[in-house]
């Protein structure tokens, strides 16, 4: 089973705000038709679980800093005061936020310099934004001091906090209330634009932003509604009306947050000094949980999304994807030539290809990148990838290529493959963003590749290296998709069928005969469904 794979079989007790009896019927599951009672969630006045607690940013573990993000002096610093940054910080891992949640967080603006506007005679830019996305744990937005990070982030919403007044002109129009104004930003699962064509609600209606002092935010949303509070958290500043489930696409629920911040001509530090982010606790369990994942519509969780009449692993695929990037081990052309290394000025340790450390586009820096040069030895064939010790489903890549040589350091064709029947398969690439163009004399650019989900123990990118020395550069590759675990010792292509169903459902209602939640989770995050993932589950349906 992977991870955050679920089943909605029963419920043992309700706790509060019962909604109705269901059954879960899909073509094939007869084992699962049992009755199912879902708790309908009320966010503002539903218990909350912290899932994300930065009291400072003296850690910065958890977080991907892409861009000119960094940590200084206990804050995350997203843009230094200085011209044209820009910065993305995402938390790393999905959090589940369609039935509600609290986020908290200080920031503070300081330095403020550059350009003075020319009608408002105002000085920094551009502001931050907290922003709501489920396209990538390491997506970047346009650069440009008035996109403020977020423009051009498919399947998102932005909350902005804007510093500056893009009336036209040298400032760029996006239809700015003013040059210190709250706004709420989304193009459903488009690219979504800080132009206030695209505002649900905005606000001029707030302090001072930039006045140099720590302002504090609250964010809450409850399923039809968002509230925004800034310093004042009795009132809030601004009320959006907003269902995350209806204008995003989510994976059961869930999404990646963080903050996006650039500045331009004008410039300014732009500090979060703390974070927190607290989730509907549904069940009133402490902790959260499939159950927490029930919602009003009358719907249980259990869908057969390939529609191929079982709940196998392919419905968890297309429901939930997963970084499995350090499950894998690495192979490369490059580990079998003689030596097996690279020969050139870059990084000789593989691992800088999957540190999270993302150097700016541009970047001339050799050492955060690993390059396969080793005397045009590869020939017209070179690759970078990873293998893993069981089968998994491959579902996207990440890829920041390295730096560009003179001599090389990029693909002039490329391919992504896996390892299926003893050969590699060329994968059919659904989409890239952007489109990868091959030799461009620009360092450290990042792609996402996206293909259908595809079950193999090995994922790589294949071609035809660049250059007169023929080879390619990495400055990270990251793999997604899902773990399994084959509970009947059947293999099927998706690995997970039926009877995996029958026997874990068995080995709870032997326990319980009651109607039970089966909530399926990897308690240990070590990829897989054991003994230590069900026993705290067994433990609380036993409670009397």
């Amino acid at each position: 089973m992977s991870k955050g794979g679920y089943i909605m079989v029963g419920f043992q007790r309700a706790y509060y705000g019962v909604l109705s009896l269901v059954t879960c019927k899909r073509k094939g599951m007869n084992p699962l038709n049992t009755p199912v009672v879902l708790v309908c969630c009320h966010a503002f006045a539903t218990p909350l679980i912290a899932n994300i607690d930065f009291p400072d940013f003296s850690s910065m573990e958890g977080l991907n800093l892409v861009g000119d993000a960094a940590q200084f002096d206990g804050r995350l610093r997203l843009t230094p005061s200085a011209e044209n940054m820009t910065a993305w910080a995402w938390f790393a891992s999905k959090q589940r936020l369609q039935t509600g949640f609290t986020t908290t967080f200080e920031f503070q603006i300081t330095d403020i310099a550059g350009l003075v506007h020319p009608d408002s005679g105002e000085m920094g830019a551009d502001g931050i934004a907290f922003v709501i996305q489920n396209w990538s744990p390491l997506i970047l937005g346009e650069t440009g001091g008035l996109h403020i990070g977020y423009t051009g982030l498919r399947n998102s919403v932005a909350i902005e906090f804007d510093t500056w007044w893009n009336n036209g002109g040298v400032s760029g129009d996006q239809g700015d209330l003013n040059g210190n104004h709250v706004s709420v930003h989304t193009n459903g699962t488009e690219p979504n634009s800080a132009h206030h064509d695209f505002s649900l609600a905005s606000t001029s209606a707030i302090p001072d932003l930039s006045d140099g002092g720590v302002h504090i935010v609250r964010i809450e949303y409850a399923p039809g509604m968002m509230l925004v509070f800034i310093d004042n958290l009795v009132n809030p500043a601004l009320e959006v009306t907003l269902d995350l489930a209806t204008i995003l696409s989510l994976d059961a629920g869930q999404a990646w947050i963080g903050f996006t911040s650039a500045t331009g001509a004008a410039y300014e530090n732009h500090d979060i000094l703390n974070w927190t982010l607290e989730v509907v606790d549904c069940n009133l369990n402490g902790i959260d949980d499939a159950e927490d994942l029930s919602n009003c519509d009358g719907s249980p969780w259990c869908s057969d999304c390939n529609d191929n009449g079982i709940l196998d692993e392919c419905d968890v695929a297309e429901e939930k994807s997963y970084d499995l990037t350090s499950m894998g081990s690495f192979i490369g052309k490059i580990f079998t030539l003689s030596p097996p290394h690279p020969l050139g000025f870059g990084n000789h340790d593989p691992e800088v290809m999957r540190d999270h450390d993302y150097p700016p586009v541009g970047s001339g820096d050799n050492m955060r990148q690993y390059d396969t040069f080793h005397n045009g030895d590869q020939g017209d064939e070179d690759w970078l990838g990873y293998e893993f010790p069981e089968e998994r489903v491959f579902t996207s890549i990440l890829f920041q290529e390295g730096k560009h040589f003179s001599d090389g350091g990029w693909f002039d064709d490329l391919h992504i493959q896996v390892w299926q029947n003893d050969a590699w398969t060329d994968v059919s690439v659904l989409a890239t963003d952007p489109t990868y163009p091959g030799n461009n004399g620009i360092s450290y650019e990042l792609f996402i590749f996206k293909f259908d989900s595809v079950f193999a123990n090995a994922i790589r990118i294949y071609g035809d290296p660049g250059g007169d020395h023929n080879f390619i550069s990495m400055g990270e590759f990251r793999v997604a998709g899902s773990t399994s675990h084959d509970c009947n010792g059947i293999a099927t292509e998706c690995e997970f069928d039926l009877s995996d169903v029958e026997l874990f459902i068995g080995l709870l209602l032997a326990e319980n005969p009651d109607p039970v939640l089966v909530c399926v989770f990897d308690q240990t995050d070590d990829g897989f469904l054991n003994g230590e993932d069900i026993q705290p589950y067994v433990d609380i349906l036993l409670q009397p």
